[in-house]
């Protein structure tokens, strides 16, 4: 079950919960229920005022994701922001071999291209990437 807490990115949880709710055999009503008992901090503290009548239904994970969005979903500004963020303050971390670095390193520039509303367009040049 995946876990939403102040320390995990929304993004990445939401992600998890479509692939938990394509995988799990617990039944659909009690899903949403499940998801919220494994929050903490600011999250479950958000979730667990949402009415109960709502969630404990077959769509219930669906209205919990749509409330949750409403919270923390970031807007594409800040996503294209934060990509860029990243990837500009990304330091190869001590004790990291360079292909786990070249790795991540490709991992965040990819992030950075999929924020392009412009396919064409690169948000930064090749010559630029190793400056």
């Amino acid at each position: 079950v995946p876990v939403l807490n102040d320390h995990v990115l929304y993004s990445e949880w939401r992600k998890r919960v479509l692939w938990w709710s394509d995988s799990t055999s617990k039944p659909k009503e009690q899903r949403a229920a499940t998801l919220i008992g494994h929050m903490s901090g600011a999250p479950e503290r958000q979730a667990i005022n949402l009415d109960r009548a709502k969630l404990n239904v077959p769509d219930g994970v669906n209205v919990l994701l749509s409330e949750m969005d409403k919270l923390y979903k970031k807007d594409q500004t800040a996503i294209v922001f934060t990509a860029i963020e990243d990837f500009i303050n990304y330091r190869k971390p001590p004790n990291t071999t360079m292909g786990e670095y070249l790795r991540e390193f490709k991992q965040r520039y990819r992030l950075l291209q999929e924020c392009r509303t412009d396919p064409t367009q690169h948000i930064f040049d090749d010559e630029l990437l190793a400056y």
